[in-house]
């Protein structure tokens, strides 16, 4: 019996606590004013800002964090999204970017992609250091959609090989033809032939540039469609 007393007491005293809190999360003491969107660029901050939509006079106590991160998250250049309550009446959207790790070239048009193939944005130039994708598709590529995953391979494993031997940057993937892949990097061409043995052939192209180049010989296109047998033309 002493128990069940207790317990109504404490009913007693916690229940219009409650009601107060709640009043008070209710009420304008506690709603959302202000949403400041923290992004590395501000072309990116105002385009998350864009997504929210927060209703007027919303609780800070009671509205879902999480409902925001979903909003913020329909922006297809994010990568992650951290919400916080910041004082009584102001959120701070976080946001961090996806990483650039291609472009698309469609009609001279520029669509940036991050690594799993997503499209992220358009620019009306090449960007400066990244890759640049010819034959990736027929037409202009919808933002935020991706492109297969076994074309994205054959990109990485191109890449890869790029990287090794320092022709990353600024390089030209031309897919158009599958059976016949090429490349341009350092004013050169070069012909990877199938999909087969990516990796290596562009290492095998870099490591043959290199040599050439030491050696003084001027050549406008070296093809390795047969890693172990390359072939070329010294003027």
């Amino acid at each position: 019996m002493k128990q069940h007393h207790r317990l109504g007491i404490l009913f007693l005293v916690i229940s219009p606590l409650l009601g107060l809190l709640a009043g008070i999360g209710s009420s304008r003491l506690m709603a959302v004013d202000k949403i400041t969107v923290i992004a590395p660029k501000i072309g990116l901050g105002k385009e998350v800002a864009r997504q929210l939509e927060v209703p007027v006079g919303a609780s800070m106590l009671f509205y879902p964090l999480s409902r925001v991160t979903e909003q913020a998250q329909r922006c297809y250049r994010v990568r992650k999204v951290s919400v916080n309550r910041v004082s009584p009446h102001e959120l701070a959207v976080t946001v961090t970017a996806q990483e650039p790790y291609a472009a698309v070239v469609v009609n001279g048009e520029y669509t940036v992609i991050n690594r799993e193939g997503l499209c992220l944005y358009r620019q009306p130039t090449a960007p400066p250091k990244l890759p640049v994708l010819v034959g990736m598709a027929a037409g202009r590529p919808a933002l935020g959609t991706r492109f297969p995953a076994d074309r994205m391979q054959w990109i990485h494993d191109v890449l890869a090989g790029a990287t090794k031997v320092g022709l990353r940057e600024g390089l030209q993937v031309d897919l158009s033809k599958l059976h016949q892949i090429t490349v341009r990097a350092e004013g050169l061409q070069g012909t990877l032939g199938n999909v087969n043995s990516l990796t290596r052939k562009m290492t095998v192209l870099g490591r043959l540039m290199e040599q050439l180049r030491e050696q003084g010989a001027r050549t406008a296109a070296i093809d390795v469609s047969i890693p172990e047998k390359p072939r070329w033309n010294v003027s």
